[in-house]
């Protein structure tokens, strides 16, 4: 009878325990195996509600008091019986949250295993399934933790060897980089600057939110071919120091700052720090190269102004939608919409004396903002306003 109850909350304990050990590894995972990101989403209420906090606890409280008291085993039981539903109903709702495999992933999950296999080691030695599945709850917490640590001399090697064979490729084939930063526009920017480059040259970019050392490194030698005559980048950062290593990698000498904002604050430490991070792209801007700013954003206005007073030897530019405002002096295009329904985004573009009406395919207008600094990009490098409208009027949201 004993024997029997044991094998029944085994079999309730171990889908629940495979998928939190998915659950925290996508997490792990979206966090770039990163300890502080992890630890800042940890504490979030966001964090606690998608890690399952709550429940990972009071499994431990109840397996802690079975230890003690064997009654509140069924406690656990009903807490197993709890997390499983919630594995069915995320199956049956295809959202289940699993990592994307990589070879990196692989590891994780086998550690992870292991973990699991030894606290069944465990009771075949205790037959105390209090205590063993106590071990297998703590394991499940930290054996993906102890995957991520022993696969980082792994990785590191890797993602050197990646570096390399990006800066190779980048010596061959001499695309012009154009580096793309900030806290928030990245993405869409980045997409709408390689879709208009694109009207008139050979034109790479990096893909999705790729912004790290690994993701910059793999899509530069997967994606800059010969004939290649530009490479856009997205660069994220979380920390003073990042964005010059990624800078390191592609030699960027085009460089654009989309916003600033108090996004990853605590991460940063400040809202100057980011300021300062979001600014080594400038900093990293070979003499003679170009940066850009989007002057709509007032902690943007003062990087510029910083840019003028440390970086003499570039060509410094602006942009900048209209917002009822006024228009700051350094906005060398300006923008201003004029409708906006179902087909798209109607707004008017000013450079120096000429104005153009274009419509955009877009399906708010805060794009607006991304797309003037991409059109200010393909005037820099000669696009006709021909050749603009027929980017402009083909272009996607980015996802």
């Amino acid at each position: 009878m004993v024997e029997t109850i044991t094998l029944v909350i085994i079999l309730f304990w171990l889908p629940q325990a495979i998928y939190q050990v998915l659950n925290w590894t996508y997490w792990w995972q979206v966090k770039e195996y990163r300890f502080d990101r992890f630890l800042v989403f940890l504490q979030t209420k966001d964090g606690k509600e998608k890690l399952d906090l709550i429940p990972i606890f009071l499994k431990h409280i109840s397996l802690i008091l079975a230890i003690f008291y064997p009654l509140f085993i069924w406690l656990s039981l009903f807490l197993f019986a709890l997390m499983d539903f919630k594995l069915i109903s995320a199956i049956l709702g295809k959202s289940i949250r699993k990592p994307i495999v990589t070879e990196r992933i692989k590891k994780i999950l086998v550690t992870s295993l292991l973990g699991i296999i030894l606290a069944f080691l465990v009771y075949r030695y205790l037959y105390n399934i209090a205590s063993s599945l106590f071990l297998g709850e703590v394991l499940l917490l930290i054996s993906p933790l102890i995957g991520i640590l022993w696969t980082i001399p792994i990785v590191s090697k890797i993602k050197k060897e990646e570096i390399e064979k990006a800066q190779k490729v980048l010596k061959k084939i001499k695309p012009t980089v154009i580096g793309i930063t900030g806290s928030y526009g990245k993405t869409t920017t980045k997409e709408f600057v390689a879709h208009l480059l694109s009207q008139k040259y050979e034109t790479a970019k990096t893909e999705g939110s790729e912004n790290t050392e690994f993701g910059i490194a793999r899509k530069t030698y997967i994606n800059v071919k010969n004939g290649t005559k530009f490479f856009v980048v997205e660069m994220g950062a979380y920390k003073i120091g990042e964005i010059k290593r990624l800078a390191d990698i592609v030699h960027p000498q085009i460089g654009i700052i989309t916003g600033i904002e108090e996004q990853h604050l605590s991460l940063f430490g400040s809202l100057e720090n980011i300021k300062k991070a979001k600014f080594e792209l400038i900093e990293s801007l070979p003499k003679r190269g170009i940066a850009i700013f989007n002057v709509t954003n007032n902690h943007i206005e003062k990087l510029l102004q910083r840019a003028k007073k440390l970086r003499k030897d570039l060509k410094i530019y602006g942009y900048y939608v209209v917002n009822g405002k006024g228009v700051s002096k350094n906005a060398d295009l300006r923008a201003r919409v004029v409708s906006a329904d179902r087909e798209g985004i109607t707004f008017e573009v000013t450079d120096g004396k000429e104005r153009r009406r274009f419509v955009a395919p877009l399906p708010g207008v805060h794009f607006i903002e991304n797309l003037t600094g991409a059109i200010l990009v393909a005037r820099i490098f000669g696009l006709s306003w021909r050749e603009i409208e027929k980017g402009v009027s083909t272009l996607k949201a980015s996802e």
